[in-house]
C-alpha cells in the first residue's frame, strides 16, 4: 500500500550501515514512533490520505507520482532529485506541484526538523522538466529565484538564473 511504501522508505532511510539496512530487508518491518509520524505527516501534506491503504499498482499515474514524491522523502535525502515531476499532470497538479516544491517543503522540512522527525533543516531540490507551466510557476513562485542550468545533448550550454533564462527562451 501507499502507507507500506513511505514507512518502507522511512525505515530504511535511517542513518545506519548499509548492511544493516539489507539484513533488514529480510525481517519484519520495525516501525517506530518517529518514524510512523513522519510518515502520517508525509501523507497529510501530500494529500495522499484517501488512498493511502491502496496498493501502489492501483493508483493513478498522478497519484502515483505523489505516492513516490512522499516515499522519496520519508527517507530524507538532503537532495531530492525530480525528473519529469509533472510528466502526465493535468493544470490543477502542475499547480500542486509547483505550490508542494515552492511553499509546502520550505515550511514543511523545517517544521518535521523541529519535531525531531527529520534529519536536516534544508533540501535542496535538483528538477529535470520539459513542463513550461511547470518552470513559469517556479519562475513566478519562488521568494529567491533558482538557478538554471541547461544542458543540451549532455553538455552545459548555460547557468543562469530561472527567470532570465525563461525570459531569453520565450523568443526563441
Amino acid at each position: 500500500t501507499v502507507e507500506e511504501s513511505v514507512l518502507m522508505a522511512a525505515v530504511m532511510g535511517k542513518p545506519n550501515s548499509t548492511l544493516r539496512r539489507l539484513a533488514s530487508l529480510f525481517r519484519p518491518l520495525k516501525c517506530d514512533r518517529k518514524s510512523a509520524m513522519l510518515v502520517e505527516c508525509l501523507i497529510e501534506e501530500l494529500k495522499l490520505g484517501a488512498v493511502a491503504q491502496v496498493r501502489m499498482d492501483e493508483l493513478s499515474f498522478v497519484m502515483l507520482r505523489r505516492a513516490e514524491l512522499a516515499r522519496a522523502l520519508a527517507s530524507q535525502p538532503r537532495i531530492l532529485l525530480l525528473d519529469e515531476p509533472s510528466a502526465g499532470a493535468d493544470e490543477s497538479e502542475t499547480s500542486f506541484l509547483i505550490n508542494l516544491i515552492t511553499c509546502k517543503l520550505p515550511e514543511m522540512i523545517p517544521l518535521l526538523f523541529k519535531k525531531g522527525l527529520y534529519r536536516q533543516t534544508h533540501l535542496a531540490i535538483g528538477l529535470v522538466t520539459h513542463d513550461r507551466a511547470l518552470l513559469d510557476g517556479l519562475g513566478r513562485a519562488c521568494s529567491h529565484e533558482p538557478m538554471t542550468h541547461y544542458f543540451e545533448h549532455g553538455q552545459l550550454k548555460s547557468s543562469c538564473r530561472l527567470g532570465k533564462w525563461l525570459n531569453s527562451t520565450r523568443n526563441s
